[in-house]
């Protein structure tokens, strides 16, 4: 039996209930929504604020997915709306902004993750490559011509039906119904992007890693060759002090890469490794919680009730990646708990 509702389209109750999404899941993606665009838009004052943050053209990478994570925060709080007045899923202009927040979050998403695997590898593997995109101003042209060329492309493939637009969408399948005139070739297009950015994320990750890994070995042997020349060309205790001096300064003159070098090194090392952890965080938490939308898009025909699960699963990722930030960036570390002491005070 069906009840017709009185608004001006003709959906009824059944459908209704058929089409908008289980409350429960409203509920869980609009609150991942909320507590990630508090958390990003404290990460993205942060790098207006400080400048060292901006310069360090690691640091800009890895806090500029605030931006990407502050899209997906509001597509993901824009399902709230939609539930509570179900007549916005009617709305021609509301429709195509969701669905370009919903994408451009996701598209920016895997570009500042490929980003920052290619500026590590370029910092690890090839150093002229990381003066060449990233130092100075030249990380904000790419950084923000990669963003806008993505989300242009983006807006290109928007073909919504011209006319009766609030008759001809059923509150199902959003996606499809707003790339209807180009949906196949913005399908291929997804596909082709998503596997080069994912897996050449990957590859620049797992490359730049080994190559840590086989420096490391080296500078560890290096230290202990260094250590035994050290024991092996040590004065004995007959000789004078005079003798003992030339022998010192002769050692330091064959031999220049003293401990203290090889305690630079590994600390620099030490670095580099920490850096390396954090964005294999990164990764690990976008193919995790990101994977499933980004597999529902892949897929053409993908069920609709499945969008709202991998909406909230993409929240997560926005939610998380602040959290590693403030974890393992120092700098914004010591901004965190400089402000918790502030509010202490105040309090």
């Amino acid at each position: 039996m069906e009840v017709n509702i009185s608004t001006n389209d003709s959906m009824t109750v059944e459908d209704h209930q058929e089409s908008t999404p289980f409350f429960p899941v409203v509920v869980i993606v609009v609150t991942l929504g909320i507590l990630s665009e508090i958390l990003n838009c404290g990460m993205f004052i942060l790098i207006i604020k400080m400048r060292c943050l901006r310069q360090n053209p690691y640091h800009f990478q890895v806090l500029m997915l605030s931006v990407s994570d502050f899209l997906t925060g509001l597509s993901n709080i824009l399902v709230g709306p939609q539930y509570a007045f179900p007549s916005l899923k009617k709305k021609r202009t509301f429709i195509i902004f969701h669905v370009l927040l919903m994408m451009n979050g996701l598209y920016l998403s895997l570009l500042q993750t490929f980003l920052i695997s290619l500026q590590r590898f370029t910092v690890i593997c090839k150093g002229n490559w990381n003066t060449t995109l990233f130092c100075g101003k030249r990380k904000y042209v790419v950084c923000f011509g990669c963003w806008l060329a993505l989300s242009i492309t983006s807006c290109a493939f928007l073909s919504p039906p011209s006319r009766s637009f609030e008759e001809a969408y059923d509150g199902k399948r959003i996606i499809p119904f707003v790339y209807q005139g180009h949906y196949e070739a913005f399908t291929n297009y997804n596909r082709t992007l998503f596997l080069f950015l994912i897996t050449s994320t990957v590859l620049l990750y797992v490359t730049s890693v080994r190559y840590v890994s086989k420096n490391l070995r080296m500078v560890k042997i290096r230290c202990t060759q260094v250590k035994v020349i050290q024991v092996q060309m040590a004065p004995s205790s007959s000789r004078t002090n005079e003798s003992n001096t030339y022998s010192s300064t002769e050692q330091s003159v064959q031999h220049p890469h003293t401990n203290g070098f090889y305690q630079i090194t590994q600390a620099g090392h030490k670095k580099i490794v920490q850096t390396m952890y954090l964005v294999g965080l990164i990764i690990a938490v976008l193919i995790l919680f990101t994977g499933p939308l980004m597999f529902y898009v892949w897929v053409e025909n993908g069920p609709s009730e499945l969008l709202g699960l991998t909406i909230s699963m993409s929240g997560i990722t926005a939610l998380v990646n602040p959290i590693l930030y403030g974890w393992k960036i120092e700098a914004v570390r010591k901004q965190i708990a400089l402000l918790c002491l502030k509010i202490k005070k105040i309090c």
